[in-house]
């Protein structure tokens, strides 16, 4: 769906230049797209990941601590092994500016906070700073995979941290923007991803709607 985006994009230029008489991408019609289900991790299923860290013989302190802290503030992997010390600041993360001009905080638990003190290095948490990026998160990837198959957690990645972070939120009863403001997402995503499977938002439609009855 995307590169036929790109094409028509790219076609609707060729045919204001004059290099081509008519855009043919136009009528080429969109493909159907049956989108995932988001499947985040379960409580459970990141006890197992935490303990299993434990006996990893690698720097399994190191990835207890990206995980709680993934789990605490919904980060993708890149901008948690690329996290900076002067980012944390009185037990809060910094997670970006927003349009607006205000800072976005997200509060972090004691456990995190000390685990992070806890990590080597002068300028990341996770990271040397020297080589490629995708190098060091390709590491923790690897280390993250081999932790599962030690817990028997199936179909492990990053990502689904991310996932229980929003759900959970989202189950709780924290408005979809609030939720969306946390993630850097636009709320108009946040629905489309994970809305339709929380029960407790689902609920909250349902007696909005009774209350329209009276």
């Amino acid at each position: 769906q995307k590169k036929l985006e790109f094409i028509r994009a790219f076609m609707s230029f060729c045919e204001a230049s004059d290099w081509l008489a008519r855009n043919p991408a136009r009528k080429i019609k969109a493909p159907r797209v049956s989108r995932r289900q988001v499947h985040p991790f379960t409580a459970e299923e990141i006890a197992k990941l935490l303990k299993a860290c434990g006996r990893f013989r690698g720097d399994g302190d190191g990835l207890r601590v990206l995980i709680l802290l993934l789990r605490a503030t919904g980060l993708r992997i890149g901008d948690a092994v690329s996290l900076k010390r002067d980012r944390v600041k009185d037990g809060r993360l910094f997670l970006y500016t927003s349009k607006t001009g205000a800072p976005v905080w997200c509060p972090l638990p004691v456990d995190v906070i000390r685990g992070l003190k806890a990590r080597p290095g002068e300028e990341y948490f996770f990271w040397s700073g020297k080589g490629e990026l995708t190098s060091g998160i390709e590491q923790w990837r690897r280390r993250f995979i081999t932790v599962a198959e030690l817990a028997d957690v199936r179909n492990a990645h990053f990502h689904r941290i991310r996932h229980l972070f929003s759900t959970t939120l989202l189950e709780r009863g924290v408005p979809v923007e609030m939720v969306a403001t946390l993630l850097g997402n636009t709320p108009a995503i946040l629905v489309k991803h994970y809305a339709a499977f929380v029960e407790s938002r689902q609920k909250a439609l349902e007696a909005a709607v009774k209350n329209t009855w009276n």
